[in-house]
């Protein structure tokens, strides 16, 4: 058992784990990374990679934005 540990309150837990999540964030989180993806894609595969790499791009951005 640990004695020096102190229970976070939540405002605490939210500084640790990086702040409060916001609509605002999440979208520009997505579009980013759909913006890259595509044209990674687009160098890569041409115009279908592009449409991949977007798709990945915006669910990754995604996936980011809410942890």
């Amino acid at each position: 058992m640990n004695t020096n540990a102190k229970e976070l309150n939540l405002n605490e837990l939210e500084q640790v784990s990086g702040g409060r999540w916001s609509w605002k964030n999440g979208i520009v989180c997505m579009v980013t990374c759909g913006i890259i993806g595509g044209e990674c894609g687009g160098i890569l595969g041409g115009l279908p990679g592009a449409l991949i790499g977007g798709a990945v791009g915006v669910g990754l951005g995604a996936g980011t934005a809410c942890m």
